[in-house]
């Protein structure tokens, strides 16, 4: 849940689950839209362990015949993977088979199709080695979650990977905002469900779970509280009452955009990359902005370094 109220406009999320067989339970769905989201809510919450089977292969496979047959041309695609278990079918034979069509054919199908592994086991009865080289064959990420406190880290981890977002560094519970930003969701770790977490504005006022405040969305969990600030009152925000690593993700109008360069520069010449900032397709001029702002471009050697 965390994950998908994190996810734009633009995403959207299926869900499936897999004992013996591989049960989409909703396709690809809006993920910021209320009521749809509601709905995928929902659909998480009817997913248990009650399945007497782990069969991996079959969970896949549903994921990538998802994508394939409602993903869009042109977006970037995930297959979130998550199993406490290892290959079971209740046929050793079958189980030995299936997890070489992993290897053999599903996962060289979904990189060709362009779609990323992300994979998560959550006990040391987890395969782990499966479940790593599954992520490693489409360029993923492999994680581990021994304990429920460690699920929300690792599904922020998955969403900077996925969604590359822009961050505000949050320094002694404090963060910065300015005009430019459109949106702020802040994640604060909870050591425990009891901890509350309350959030002042550059006014001081104070926002909490009970108490929100106009526009602001809180959804509270166990070890974490996902709090959403539309069009944050430009100024220094504060973290209270908080135990553990809180991150704050920006959405902001302001973007950076270049002229078309060659992707291969062949050596000994000069060539020229011209960078501007932009707000809805206007050049950014203002000086105030432009004091404090930095350009960085990277050029890859022949051998790979950077």
């Amino acid at each position: 849940k965390l994950f998908i109220a994190l996810l734009g406009g633009g995403d959207r999320v299926g869900v499936i689950s897999f004992s013996d067989a591989g049960y989409p339970v909703i396709g690809l769905t809006p993920a910021q839209a209320r009521v749809a989201q509601e709905k995928l809510f929902k659909a998480v919450d009817k997913i248990s362990s009650k399945g007497a089977y782990t069969n991996l292969h079959a969970g896949l496979q549903s994921a990538r015949e998802m994508l394939a047959r409602e993903g869009s041309a042109g977006r970037a695609q995930y297959i979130l993977l998550m199993s406490d278990g290892r290959m079971d079918t209740g046929d050793k034979q079958r189980d030995a088979a299936l997890g070489k069509k992993i290897h053999s054919e599903l996962l060289p199908r979904i990189d060709q199709q362009g779609a990323r592994v992300y994979t998560l086991a959550f006990s040391s009865a987890s395969d782990s080695g499966m479940m790593q080289a599954m992520a490693e064959a489409t360029h993923g990420l492999f994680r581990v979650a021994p304990t429920d406190k460690d699920l929300h880290a690792v599904f922020a981890t998955f969403f900077e990977s996925s969604k590359s977002p822009d961050m505000l560094p949050i320094d002694g519970g404090r963060f910065q905002a300015d005009s430019s930003i459109e949106e702020v969701n802040i994640v604060a770790s909870k050591e425990n469900a009891g901890v509350q977490v309350s959030l002042e504005d550059p006014d001081g006022q104070r926002h909490s779970a009970d108490k929100p405040g106009t526009g602001i969305r809180w959804m509270p969990a166990a070890g974490f509280d996902l709090i959403t600030v539309p069009k944050p009152k430009p100024g220094t925000w504060k973290l209270l009452s908080t135990s553990g690593q809180s991150k704050a993700y920006i959405v902001t109008d302001l973007g950076i955009a270049t002229d078309t360069i060659n992707a291969d520069l062949p050596a000994n010449t000069e060539p020229l990359v011209n960078a501007w900032l932009s707000r809805d397709g206007v050049v950014v001029t203002q000086k105030e902005i432009l004091a404090s702002t930095q350009f960085l471009a990277e050029v890859k050697r022949p051998d790979g370094r950077i």
